[in-house]
């Protein structure tokens, strides 16, 4: 992958990691199991909280954490939405979950994310459920959502990375040639990463959702060119995208900033907060 995907899925850490003065809100951290795994989480409640809040839970990108969100949480909060947000089991070098990174494909995360869905949409302090992911969690968030449409009024999607198949097509001619240890984005993964999406069209499975989908990317996106999202939309039911003209992969706060209002609209349109 060349440097300038590199550079960008770097950069999109980096903003995760505190570019915003976040103030840390009232959470409870709440862990929960998957496939053998103890997944690390924080459930965050709107202040003054005492029944049932609309929620969304927020996926996080390739080798990133619940940290991502990090600019979205207080923004939700401010409108009444509960935030859980988690570590996927081997969704990076280091996080506070189980889990092997050389282990961690999209299928696998999926699936974590649809043990999360199951718990989550049970908790007794979460009524009208939504989900939104970023890059390669908008993605997984996609193909959860096609599973668990019964539990979510919509989707959110963050630059998804749409592309993870094709990349492994174009860098290997055949399934077979997988090495043990191949590249993605910017770092060594495990040869699942290819073979569990090496016979599936990402654009294709997260369009079986016919729920409401949101969607953003940027037209400057190095790691995950635009034309994916925009893909996706033609064949989406109910879906909208924002494209932000010269925006790279990864939001900063002036972009999270100058979005969050269609992110309101969208919330009211499907019902999770009520219309000012």
């Amino acid at each position: 992958m060349n440097k300038w995907i590199a550079l960008a899925v770097i950069t999109c850490l980096l903003l995760s990691l505190g570019s915003l003065a976040f103030a840390d809100e009232s959470y409870d951290e709440y862990w929960i199991e998957s496939q053998g795994k103890q997944i690390y989480g924080r459930l965050y409640t709107p202040e003054g909280a005492v029944g049932p809040c609309p929620t969304v839970i927020l996926s996080h990108g390739f080798g990133s954490t619940w940290e991502e969100a990090k600019l979205y949480i207080p923004r939700f909060l401010d409108c009444g939405v509960s935030c859980y947000v988690f570590d996927f089991p081997g969704g990076a070098m280091k996080n506070q979950s189980d889990g092997d990174f050389l282990d961690m494909s999209v299928m696998t995360e999926k699936q974590h994310l649809l043990d999360i869905i199951d718990t989550i949409s049970a908790h007794p302090m979460v009524d009208k459920l939504m989900l939104a992911g970023f890059s390669q969690g908008g993605a997984v968030t996609g193909l959860a959502a096609v599973e668990r449409a019964d539990k979510i009024v919509g989707e959110i999607l963050f630059y998804p990375a749409l592309c993870i198949s094709d990349m492994g097509h174009e860098a290997y001619l055949n399934k077979e040639d997988i090495p043990d240890a191949p590249k993605a984005f910017w770092q060594t993964v495990g040869k699942r990463y290819y073979e569990d999406v090496w016979d599936i069209d990402l654009v294709e499975e997260v369009t079986r959702y016919d729920g409401q989908v949101l969607m953003f990317h940027g037209t400057n996106d190095p790691a995950v060119n635009h034309v994916y999202s925009v893909r996706a939309c033609e064949k989406f039911h109910h879906a909208n995208l924002i494209l932000l003209s010269r925006i790279s992969h990864g939001f900063g706060e002036t972009t999270v900033e100058r979005i969050f209002p269609n992110i309101i609209t969208f919330m009211e349109q499907i019902g999770l907060i009520g219309a000012e």
